[in-house]
């Protein structure tokens, strides 16, 4: 037998115990360590001695309670009350009590303790932090509950018993509980403590029933109910002081080995070397790889012109009237024309990301919880400020330099949280089938600087034995490439966010669970924010790194789909079957059988809807996204193509005529310094390789201007000497020969008819 430390107060001390540690369960830490734990003698010295080092919570309690009051009028844990929908908390065991009253011994034996109808009316969850320390305050408070108890009592020569219900009123308890870093800016928390407890029970009301002496008994509630509350005090804290320290200490010594691990010192600086994978691997003899830095092939000199030619066109700012701002780079624009939603956002359905949809499954005695993921969003791709991609740092590696203005992930998730089902759960008989919130987890970094690295090994020879018709359709284009492609692994990736933003969570049903799990995600977040901002570049050099190389690269490089064979197609190409979708060309006289593939009228849409398209003045978005980037890197000025160079030069000294050589020794003529200008007035009509009835026939259009203040001008310079001794005609003379037109327009009809067995199976290497 024990005292009655625990009739009523088993039930609220587990119920207490469980929510405040699944509260204080911060990012996995559920409650404090085992070393630093408070024996219950010199906790009950703290609750019933001196009030002074408790004050702070007692005046935190009477702040819960009074602000529960006006919370409780909003139902703000309704739902979370759910939970306790027909439950019950049963204890089996029996307690004893002993009090004299009035010279005699009461003594009460109480057993198959029942405890139900039990709500919360509030938790709060604060935190404080210093650079060593982070004090995380759990408030419960309007914890009510009625308790049935059986009960024997000996008062003298009286016996007897029966059944008492023990009425509840706002229950409350707070704690404090302690995590200590060595300096949160770099560490860690790696040990947990205890620091203050304060609960408050309030036993309202003891009915006895059975027999006639049970009004005896009932004489003597108030004192049987003041010594119960505060035993119920003294166990509570106690259970708070020691539940799960053996967890939270191995938690937080798994949490620092694993960041740890990330530290520079405990990383191979061979990580941050992107051509390490290029120097460590030896390549067979036979094997002819495709030499990035090399470009006196023919191959070589057009695989740098093509990563140049992406260099130029996705790196440069081109105006955008439609975007967020005037203009922008190039690779902003397309990713908001062609891979974000109208939100500027990238959907991802967890379907897509090969994964289990169930983040997390937990079980314990107090709830069964489950975290699925539904979707995820990725905001602020198209707010790069500097992209530098595909540079040959290597014979086989390529660096690429990306800088975001800001990243965030938008994570939509269902929270599902049950009574649980475990053989002795705290919950009985609960008929409650648990709540779901459906929640969004905001997650965002700030000047995000990104350098992946590519070692990509490509076979040249069979790359230049590649058969166009092999590539032509896109389901072959992936296994095609791969066909050529020896090897390819990232060899870098140094990611450098310069500003983590604290996690939010937003579409909580229930204010309180809101209020509550978003404080603890801000606890958890001060707590690991230092320590992860400094083991993020390692944990993508090497976690990141290894899994997209593991689970994304290698199943494509290492699949079982081959390149496939091509099939002859007879007679000419008919342009309508190789330029026009399958449906259109039907309508113009073509098979619609796609025999030439699908690639071809892929990229003529993109072409048509990019580039050939018109803004609202009629002008072409060809201008804005080639020709004025294009000209102005080559002349320096947006619009323009110059030549400085000689285009024509001529120079005599000797004369067949006499009469000539008489008086002129030196005669120069040249044309040089050859300038167009306004080449950026493209506009409709336009026509671009498209189809007509006839399928070997392509009409073409191209029209420019007219616009006020800009002719078409093509400008060059004229150059005239003559020299001789005393010759009248000497002269040396530099002039500008303009012509200007203020429209011009250019039709033309290419008629070809080119076998089709023989394009199909024409060779990249000759192609290019």
């Amino acid at each position: 037998m024990t005292r009655f430390d625990s009739t009523v107060g088993c039930c609220l001390c587990i119920l207490l115990s469980h929510l405040v540690g699944a509260l204080s369960n911060v990012d996995g830490i559920q409650s404090p360590h085992s070393g630093l734990q408070k024996e219950q003698s010199e906790l009950e010295s703290q609750y019933y001695g001196d009030s002074q080092p408790i004050a702070p919570l007692l005046s935190v309690l009477e702040d819960a309670s009074r602000q529960h009051r006006r919370k409780a009028q909003e139902s703000d844990f309704d739902r979370f009350n759910e939970l306790f929908q027909g439950a019950s908390i049963n204890i089996p065991d029996d307690f004893e009590v002993s009090e004299r009253v009035a010279l005699i011994m009461l003594t009460l034996y109480v057993n198959n303790i029942r405890c139900y109808q039990i709500s919360v009316g509030n938790i709060a969850l604060d935190h404080a932090k210093t650079n060593t320390d982070i004090d995380v305050t759990v408030n419960i408070s309007e914890l009510d509950m009625i308790c049935d108890i059986d009960y024997r009592y000996e008062y003298g020569l009286l016996k007897g018993g029966g059944v008492a219900q023990v009425f509840t009123d706002n229950n409350s308890a707070a704690t404090t509980l302690r995590f200590t870093s060595d300096d949160y800016q770099f560490k860690p928390p790696s040990t947990s403590s205890v620091q203050q407890c304060v609960t408050d029970i309030e036993i309202v009301n003891i009915d006895f029933h059975e027999d006639f002496a049970s009004d005896i008994v009932e004489l003597f509630e108030r004192w049987i109910r003041d010594l119960v509350e505060k035993d119920i005090e003294a166990v509570a804290c106690s259970e708070l002081g020691t539940l799960g320290t053996s967890f939270v200490e191995d938690m937080l010594q798994v949490a620092d080995k694993t960041l740890q691990g990330y530290q520079n010192e405990n990383v191979d600086q061979d990580v941050n070397n992107p051509l390490y994978l290029e120097a460590g691997t030896e390549l067979s003899g036979e094997l002819v790889p495709l030499n990035f830095q090399e470009t006196d092939t023919v191959i070589g000199d057009w695989f740098n012109q093509a990563l140049q030619q992406v260099d130029d066109l996705l790196g440069t700012v081109m105006p955008d009237p439609e975007g967020p701002s005037d203009s922008d780079l190039g690779i902003n624009i397309l990713l908001r024309s062609n891979v974000l939603d109208e939100s500027r956002a990238l959907v991802v359905d967890v379907d897509e990301l090969g994964m289990d949809a169930v983040l997390f499954e937990g079980h314990d005695k107090l709830t069964q919880s489950k975290l699925t993921l539904n979707q995820v969003k990725v905001f602020g791709l198209d707010t790069l400020t500097h992209f530098d991609p595909l540079n040959a740092v290597g014979k086989h590696t390529l660096h690429n330099q990306l800088t975001w203005d800001h990243l965030s992930l938008q994570f939509d998730v269902t929270v599902d949280i049950k009574p649980s089902s475990l053989e002795g759960a705290v919950l009985q008989d609960a008929t409650s089938n648990g709540i779901a919130e459906r929640i969004k987890i905001d997650f965002g970094v700030k000047t995000v600087n990104v350098e992946p690295s590519l070692y990509l090994v490509i076979d040249q020879e069979a790359l230049g034995m590649m058969e166009l018709g092999r590539i032509l359709k896109m389901d072959n284009l992936l296994p095609c490439l791969m066909s050529v492609i020896h090897d390819v692994r990232l060899s870098g990736l140094r990611v450098d966010p310069q500003l983590i933003d604290i996690p939010s969570l937003t579409g909580f049903v229930s204010p309180g669970l809101d209020r509550v799990i978003s404080g603890a995600v801000v606890a958890a977040f001060d707590m690991y924010n230092g320590a992860l901002a400094n083991a993020i570049p390692n944990i993508f050099q090497t976690t990141v790194r290894g899994f997209i190389n593991n689970q994304i690269i290698f199943p494509y490089t290492n699949g079982d789909s081959p390149c496939p064979r091509i099939s002859d197609v007879e007679g000419f190409v008919d342009f309508r079957d190789l330029l026009l979708p399958p449906d259109l060309a039907l309508q113009q006289g073509g098979t619609g059988m796609m025999p030439y593939g699908d690639l071809a009228y892929t990229a003529m849409d993109l072409v048509k809807e990019n580039l050939l398209s018109a803004d609202s003045s009629g002008f072409l978005d060809l201008n804005s996204a080639m020709i004025r980037p294009a000209t102005e890197k080559q002349s320096g000025t947006s619009g323009m193509l110059r030549f400085a160079n000689d285009l024509i030069s001529l120079s005599r000294t000797e004369f067949a005529n006499d009469y000539i050589s008489s008086f002129v020794d030196t005669f120069e003529i040249g044309l040089s310094d050859l300038r167009i200008y306004n080449l950026d007035i493209l506009k409709e009509p336009v026509a671009f390789l498209e189809t007509t009835k006839d399928p070997y026939t392509l009409s073409n259009t191209l029209t420019m201007g007219p616009i006020s203040n800009r002719p078409i001008n093509v400008t060059v310079g004229f150059f005239l000497a003559l020299s001789g001794t005393d010759s009248p005609l000497q002269m040396e003379n530099e002039i500008d020969i303009s012509l200007s037109l203020n429209s011009a327009a250019v039709k033309g009809s290419l008629i070809a008819q080119i076998w089709a067995s023989r394009l199909l199976r024409f060779p990249l290497k000759d192609v290019l």
